[in-house]
């Protein structure tokens, strides 16, 4: 059996929801892209995924906790979220994303694969 690259899975992972969750808030209240049960599974993701690096992934291992927190937050604001907090939470995402795609260079591609070689 292939053994997990984990640094690569959850940063692969996580980056695939934090631009759903973009996109998402991108279109608050304006189309049907606006969903809060899609943001809700996306935020849950990103929270266990990241729950499950703290400690464990190499790669940007401050991110991991802080992003948890925030999955968490996002996910409890989604019943009475407004405008303004859709602008803040999709900046972070944005931000979020920035840090650990620059972070990720190291790794080989994480859409190449998650099976270490």
């Amino acid at each position: 059996m292939a053994e997990i690259d984990i640094d690569k899975y959850t940063t692969d992972i996580t980056l695939k929801n934090l631009v759903l969750i973009e996109l998402h808030l991108a279109e608050f209240s304006n189309s049907p892209l606006f969903c809060r049960e899609c943001l809700e599974k996306h935020a849950l993701i990103i929270s266990g995924a990241a729950q499950e690096c703290v400690g464990v992934c190499k790669v940007s291992p401050d991110v991991w906790p802080r992003l948890a927190a925030w999955g968490d937050k996002l996910r409890e604001a989604l019943p009475t979220l407004t405008e303004e907090q859709a602008e803040k939470f999709k900046a972070e995402a944005r931000e979020f994303r920035k840090e650990l795609q620059s972070s990720s260079l190291d790794l080989k591609s994480p859409i190449a694969g998650h099976l270490k070689e």
